[in-house]
């Protein structure tokens, strides 16, 4: 496997390092300023400064053709493998909010790839356009209360299927950006249950998006712009499935 810059994405290396030294970095202290001085109070809900900055970067960005990176082998992205994309991604690292302007945010990147493989078509229609001209964020559901969670085998949020709907039964907690008003599917792993036959994996069970009242709590980090949310619930869903 050849790891080295490929020629393809020498120009764009360049490109998105000159956006990131003479655009974005310049703005991003007042960005991060700005997290918490919404009339609101809610350190979720962006300023019109925030916005406005945002929005002009982003503008800026799909211009020059700097957008959607990320997808590999698909007509929607850039047809960028993932090593060449690796050279992209450490670049919009050194900046904090340079991912997003190139909506190349996670969990939004691996999201926006699970519904443009996998979702069903009212999936696709209700949620990945939206995503992929960044006019809304998302959230990847995993983190549970008591458990390592980073092992998919251990997970006890139940998706029950009852006739042509999901119960979704259990709790989650640290769910970065779930507060951000912009978020709006919420895709879960969580413990399929068919039959009496139980089987542990990471199971996407409907790019869901949560009703605001199983947000149990936000959490705010100090330093961390957006934070997390605790969820508890036990919800009918349409099963696509």
């Amino acid at each position: 496997m050849d790891l080295g810059v490929s020629e393809k994405v020498a120009g764009l290396i360049e490109k998105v390092r000159d956006m990131i030294e003479n655009d974005i970095a310049p703005l991003n202290s007042e960005y991060f300023a700005e997290v918490g001085k919404h009339p609101s109070g809610d350190r979720f809900v962006l300023t019109e400064r925030q916005i406005e900055i945002m929005d002009g970067l982003k503008a800026k960005a799909k211009e020059r053709g700097l957008w959607n990176f990320w997808l590999t082998d698909s007509a929607r992205g850039y047809g960028l493998t993932t090593v060449e994309y690796a050279y992209l991604a450490e670049e919009m690292g050194k900046v904090g909010i340079a991912a997003e302007v190139f909506n190349c945010s996670a969990p939004d990147t691996g999201n926006m790839e699970v519904l443009e493989r996998y979702g069903s078509q009212a999936h696709k229609d209700r949620w990945l356009g939206d995503l992929l001209e960044g006019k809304i964020r998302s959230a990847y559901v995993m983190t549970e209360p008591g458990i390592a969670s980073s092992d998919a085998a251990q997970l006890s949020f139940e998706a029950k299927r009852d006739g042509d709907e999901f119960v979704l039964n259990g709790e989650k907690w640290w769910i970065s950006g779930a507060g951000d008003p912009r978020c709006s599917p919420k895709i879960t792993a969580s413990l399929p249950i068919l039959t009496s036959v139980k089987r542990r994996c990471i199971c996407p069970c409907g790019a869901s998006s949560l009703p605001k009242t199983c947000i149990g709590r936000s959490t705010s980090i100090p330093g961390v712009l957006g934070s997390s949310a605790n969820i508890v619930c036990r919800l009918c869903f349409a099963a696509s499935g």
